[in-house]
């Protein structure tokens, strides 16, 4: 066996493993969040949402994106765990210190000192940074049974905390304590799993190469967390915490898709950083990038044609108003996932300064269109500035990419768009004549979109099914291997 073919299958065997772990966290993470909003109120969700937001942002602004370079260390990777474990640890300790005494009047200052509590406590996930260099380990190698044991169990313990929390009565803080048990979670499995035990190594050459690797992608990933997280921090400012829970919902409802496409590109960069060979790339671009296209134009045409029914039944009048942001924003979040390959391409090039031009570029957007339009048109008119700043940053990425690889978007998604706009028409015709305001309306209109959406791809998407007979091969001669990866 050649060794592209050796690493496709290698690949597809962590895909494979990769696919459950996927599975679960969308099932688990989006099942409860249906079970939450029966449960909690709307300015319960708002109130995390802005706490959340901060927390996060001192969390990505202390990392040095260490996992990557882990996993880019193909030779001496015990030194580079051992260095970026040493810094992030560091820096962890001084942020969990600094929050706690300065916590107050930062939290003034954004004028919303009743968070200070909640970001004092969330803050803690900071320590997640260092220990899932232990993950790396396994991701390096293409095992990713192992390096997402922590991830998977830490879903279910969030869930299980925040629900059981929820139903007793504790409205916000079952949300924050969901989010405390999920990253203690992952903090004792990295180290549970992992029989590598770092050691504290401070040198210094180390701590250069690997802030000159990740420096580009550290501002990126600082800039990104801005731009998608400043629109929680707009809304919040200029509407209220129903507004912001109506908001943060429809976005998260989304969010989970958007971990699909996260969980596949943890397959994709390794396998790309070891692949060395272009038009092995090129290949695993194409089919990516195609197959991610036609499921996740299907989930928006859904979202799109069957919004108001999908709302209105599993979450009742009450979140009503979320239902437009969730329909703009299924069309960013499919625009996003497709054109999202880029990433591990660039990286495993060790080009990452475009992702800095294009953060800065949606740095800008979002916040000065989302302020204005969030006063004119409320929380749609922040889900149409987040779509905006998704296409006009487009370009920057097929730019970036011509310049590595040879790639055509157009010959790539030609079918797949046509196939999308038949099925959307499809779809809004069968919600013209199927009652699908009770669930057993909505679980049949959405079947009949899907077999019409399966249907029209198997015709006008003549590799498909050859595609996924190969696939499928594949798969089920890297079963038996696969649970052990």
């Amino acid at each position: 066996m050649s060794e592209p073919d050796k690493l496709v299958r290698k690949s597809l065997r962590g895909a494979l493993v990769l696919a459950g772990v996927t599975a679960l966290q969308f099932l688990v993470g989006f099942g409860s969040q249906f079970v939450l909003a029966w449960l909690l109120l709307p300015e319960h969700f708002g109130a995390l949402a802005f706490a959340a937001t901060v927390a996060d942002f001192i969390k990505t602004l202390m990392q040095i994106t260490g996992r990557r370079y882990v996993i880019k260390e193909q030779s001496n990777w015990q030194s580079a765990v051992d260095n970026a474990f040493t810094l992030e640890l560091i820096l962890g300790v001084i942020t969990v210190i600094s929050i706690g005494a300065l916590g107050l009047p930062i939290m003034n200052a954004l004028g919303r000192p009743e968070a200070t509590c909640f970001v004092q406590i969330l803050v803690f996930a900071v320590f997640t940074n260092p220990f899932s260099q232990l993950g790396a380990l396994y991701e390096r190698d293409l095992r990713f049974g192992r390096a997402n044991i922590p991830v998977a169990a830490a879903v279910l313990t969030e869930a299980a905390t925040s629900i059981f929390l929820a139903a007793l009565g504790f409205g916000t803080w079952s949300l924050v304590w969901g989010r405390v048990a999920r990253f203690a979670t992952m903090i004792l499995l990295y180290w549970a799993v992992t029989p590598y035990r770092p050691r504290l190594t401070f040198n210094i050459p180390v701590w250069r190469e690997a802030f000159a690797f990740g420096a580009p992608l550290t501002a990126t990933a600082v800039l990104i967390f801005f731009y998608w997280n400043i629109d929680y921090y707009i809304v919040g400012r200029l509407l209220n915490d129903v507004q912001l829970g109506y908001y943060y919902l429809a976005f998260q409802f989304n969010a989970y898709a958007l971990k699909v496409r996260s969980n596949i590109s943890a397959v994709v960069f390794p396998a790309f950083c070891r692949a060395g060979s272009d038009p092995v790339i090129v290949q695993g671009f194409n089919l990516l990038t195609r197959y991610t296209a036609i499921v996740f134009l299907a989930i928006s045409v859904l979202i799109l044609a069957f919004g108001p029914e999908i709302i209105g039944v599993t979450l009742g009048e009450e979140w009503l108003p979320s239902i437009v942001p969730f329909q703009i924003l299924s069309v960013a979040t499919a625009w996003r996932a497709i054109t999202s390959y880029w990433d591990p391409v660039l990286v495993s090039k060790g080009r990452t300064r475009p992702f800095l031009v294009a953060a800065v570029l949606n740095a800008l957007i979002i916040p000065t269109t989302g302020y204005f339009l969030t006063l004119s048109h409320g929380i749609i008119g922040m889900a149409f500035a987040v779509l905006t700043a998704v296409i006009l940053t487009t370009p920057i990425q097929v730019i970036a990419l011509k310049r590595v690889i040879k790639v055509s978007y157009g010959a790539i998604l030609g079918r797949p768009i046509l196939v999308a706009l038949l099925h959307l028409g499809g779809s809004w015709l069968i919600a013209r004549l199927i009652d699908a305001t009770t669930l057993p309306g909505l679980l049949l209109v959405v079947g009949l979109s899907l077999g019409l959406w399966s249907g029209m791809a198997l015709i006008l998407i003549p590799d498909l099914r050859r595609d996924v007979r190969r696939l499928w091969r594949v798969l089920r001669s890297s079963l038996p291997s696969s649970v052990g990866s």
